[in-house]
């Protein structure tokens, strides 16, 4: 099944997780993890952790910075610890399950603490889990391989519903993927700022920012350099051709977008 992301960051509808384990090697890069930790050496340790098994963390030293770093970015899971200066785990917790991006992403307690009473408190506060220190790989590994969605990012940049509905058909079958939509060029730029996607299917024609200015801008983007774009545009000259492939484009399929040339495309660039 596809899953679709709306543009607030919640799932329109449910897949079940078919996540493969996530141990070193597994080469999961496109996934987003903050670590939040106040404490310099649990830092470093979960860093190390997460760089062997392929993923590139991200930091936040306290309650507040995780906040900013969330508004910033989507995070696919959240490591979260209880007692820090400024605001604890707890207070984080309940103001990210505020925001509708951080709804249903998986948040992981890491304490010293782990009586009944305080993995009860852990979890009645929004957290989906706990670890008690001191942390040991395979108990972040557990963690990894049980809720991180492996699946990789595709971003759908259309206007038309019709052509999104028919996109989600043709894509059924690929288990493999998520799927995020934008209305127009500007919408794509904003989600695609957020999150690590492995590619961009881009219409040419939308209202507010076209399309090639989308993207000329996401190339100018640091996790925009090499992410393939496939652009959709109704014209079959070689000179709009060559003007898309100019601007940034890695490639171009015409409209009306068949099943089979989608595919490959997709099995090309994944």
């Amino acid at each position: 099944m596809i899953e679709w992301f709306n543009r607030g960051g919640g799932k329109n509808k449910e897949d079940p997780l078919n996540a493969a384990p996530a141990r070193p090697g597994s080469g999961r890069s496109h996934l987003r993890i903050l670590v939040v930790e106040d404490n310099v050496d649990n830092q470093n340790l979960t860093r190390l952790m997460l760089e062997h098994a392929g993923y590139k963390p991200d930091i936040a030293a306290n309650g507040r910075l995780a906040l900013e770093k969330c508004a910033v970015f989507d995070y696919d899971l959240v490591f979260m610890d209880i007692q820090m200066p400024e605001m604890d785990g707890y207070e984080t917790v309940f103001q990210l399950r505020k925001i509708e991006a951080y709804k249903g992403t998986p948040i992981i307690a890491l304490t010293a603490h782990g009586q009944d009473s305080d993995i009860a408190k852990s979890l009645s506060s929004g957290m989906n889990a706990h670890i008690t220190k001191p942390v040991k790989k395979s108990m972040i590994y557990d963690a990894l391989d049980k809720w991180l969605d492996p699946r990789l990012k595709v971003l759908v940049a259309d206007d038309n519903p019709d052509n999104i509905s028919l996109l989600e058909a043709y894509l059924r079958g690929e288990t493999g993927l998520r799927l995020y939509n934008a209305a127009n060029g500007k919408e794509a730029l904003e989600i695609f700022g957020r999150t690590i996607f492995s590619l961009v299917l881009m219409d040419l024609q939308m209202p507010m920012m076209d399309g090639l200015t989308a993207v000329r801008a996401l190339r100018g983007m640091a996790e925009g350099k090499t992410v393939p774009v496939v652009a959709f545009s109704a014209h079959n000259d070689p000179v709009k051709i060559r003007e898309c492939l100019d601007a940034g484009c890695t490639d171009y399929l015409v409209k009306p977008v068949k099943k089979e040339a989608l595919l490959e495309k997709i099995r090309e660039y994944l």
